[in-house]
């Protein structure tokens, strides 16, 4: 997405994860993810050769996460923004007492 002349574009289509990195870079674009949702991604863990008992818990781990919905709530909180609420500035003694800034 680098900023050059050519054709005009309404959209691009990238992956949720993606997308949203990009609209850190330019705001003006946001990320639409279509419902019903029919993806999931896949995510890997490194895991030595040979170190079964490792290879055990870390799929126990997954399943127990998936299960109780921490990978669907992580999921819609921090790649679809789902459940985001917007920081109000922090009181000032500069700004709400005395007023020296704007």
């Amino acid at each position: 997405m680098a900023e050059r002349e050519g054709p005009a574009l309404d959209g691009f289509l990238f992956t949720a994860e993606a997308g949203s990195a990009w609209t850190l870079l330019y705001p003006k674009f946001t990320v639409v993810a279509p419902q019903p949702s029919l993806l999931s991604l896949p995510l890997a863990y490194a895991i030595a050769r040979g170190d079964q008992e490792f290879l055990d818990f870390v799929n126990a781990w997954i399943e127990l996460k998936q299960k109780e919905g921490t990978v669907a709530q992580l999921y819609d909180y921090w790649i679809l923004g789902r459940g985001a609420v917007e920081k109000k500035p922090r009181w000032s003694l500069i700004l709400d007492v005395f007023h020296w800034v704007e």
